[in-house]
């Protein structure tokens, strides 16, 4: 009886960690919860994430880094960028899977671009034809690995 207690909470363990997106994960940048999610229309009322996104980064002023971990949930970055109409990336997708990243603009639920990267790739590219006035920001389909910046 002692065996199989020992191997029920083993297994409750097993599945918890399987399961949890974050536990060990070292998400620089990115969450779960999608930034045109966070608020109501008129803004500063968190309905999914515990805040609202805490800014838009001009990358005028400088390249957005970010890196994600996750097995089952799609991670987005934290952060809208702004500033350019023509957005520089690189994409290290460290994960044994492909990885799916969108490209959402602000207050939309379609994505303006999708780029697929393969097991073990990097790529280098850009999203052309953008507003520079206008937010925009990524989602990294799962399970992912993967880091990188927009600039």
């Amino acid at each position: 009886m002692f065996k199989i207690k020992k191997a029920v909470k083993l297994l409750a363990l097993v599945l918890t960690l399987l399961l949890s997106t974050s536990l060990f994960a070292s998400n620089v940048n990115c969450s779960t919860t999608s930034p045109d999610h966070n608020t109501n229309a008129s803004g500063g009322i968190s309905i999914l994430g515990v805040s609202p996104p805490s800014a838009a980064v001009n990358l005028n002023n400088g390249a957005m880094r970010f890196s994600g971990t996750a097995e089952v949930s799609t991670l987005y970055t934290d952060n809208y960028f702004t500033g350019k109409s023509t957005v520089s990336y690189n994409i290290s997708n460290y994960s044994k899977y492909q990885l799916t990243v969108k490209l959402y603009k602000q207050g939309s639920s379609f994505a303006v671009s999708t780029t697929t990267i393969s097991s073990g790739a990097t790529v280098t590219s850009a999203f052309s034809g953008l507003s520079a006035s206008s937010n925009y920001y990524l989602s990294f389909s799962a399970p992912s690995n993967f880091s990188g910046s927009v600039y």
